[in-house]
């Protein structure tokens, strides 16, 4: 059995995507809500510990799951099947900067955009990738990750990361373990978080930086964040001598380096 564990600090995002897709869900799963006064990755922590199943579904309330309601059993079956599994996305990135998905995320800026996913049209998203078998990543995107509870018992998440480089730093501890990343063929729809401020002139720009997580940027707006630039500098200075890829961003700039 599978254990969701989701921080809601935004109750209408959780209610119509991951709120909704739990409903429909015909798999048994347990859920904990972790508490939103903590940071994000604290309240992870806190979570790790009150877990009793096999496995742990991190996943952001913004998500949708698209497997007919029973994304749990095809999650369950196609992670016991995979050696030496450390984490487990539906969205990451190779050691050479492969892009590895099967998920749609949402075209806020062009919602008329049409697309085919899994034979299914969808109207305002856009296909990041559709693999049909699990592929060996380096990084898997933070919107879900699948942990065994072991793992995650032995390796909890770094407070200094939130979503932005958490997953990344979560992806590499594991490897020191001699465990895997994968990216594994189970659909799932993000919603993107837009605000305006990443609009330049009203406009929103596509292109370069964060690929399919909660917002795209070009290359001078990402690197024009602080918050972002902290993070990146802070992971990097963690894992010196490490290329990293990630779908946060196409590929962190080493002169970020202090």
């Amino acid at each position: 059995m599978i254990t969701v564990v989701t921080c809601i600090t935004n109750p209408t995002h959780y209610m119509w995507w991951l709120g909704k897709s739990l409903m429909e869900e015909q798999d048994e799963f347990k859920l904990i809500k972790a508490p939103i006064e903590l940071s994000l990755h604290d309240a992870y922590n806190w979570a790790i510990d009150r877990v009793d199943t096999k496995y742990i579904a991190f996943i952001h309330a913004d998500v949708g799951l698209l497997e007919d309601g029973r994304w749990f059993s095809k999650v369950e079956k196609i992670c016991d099947s995979l050696p030496n599994l450390g984490v487990a996305g539906v969205i990451g990135r190779g050691f050479n900067g492969e892009h590895y998905g099967c998920a749609m995320y949402a075209r806020v800026d062009n919602p008329r955009t049409k697309c085919i996913f899994k034979g299914r049209k969808y109207v305002g998203a856009q296909v990041y990738g559709e693999i049909t078998e699990s592929k060996i990543a380096q990084t898997v995107d933070h919107m879900i990750m699948i942990v065994p509870t072991e793992v995650a018992k032995r390796r909890k998440f770094d407070p200094q990361f939130t979503d932005h480089c958490g997953a990344e730093d979560f992806c590499l501890a594991i490897a020191k373990l001699e465990l895997k990343a994968y990216v594994i063929p189970c659909g799932a729809w993000h919603k993107p978080y837009w605000k305006r401020r990443y609009y330049p002139n009203g406009k929103p720009i596509i292109g370069q930086g964060k690929i399919a997580g909660e917002l795209t940027y070009s290359t001078n707006l990402w690197y024009s964040n602080i918050k972002l630039q902290d993070a990146i500098r802070r992971l990097l200075k963690k894992w010196q001598g490490i290329n990293i890829y990630s779908t946060n961003f196409t590929y962190i700039n080493r002169r970020l380096m202090p």
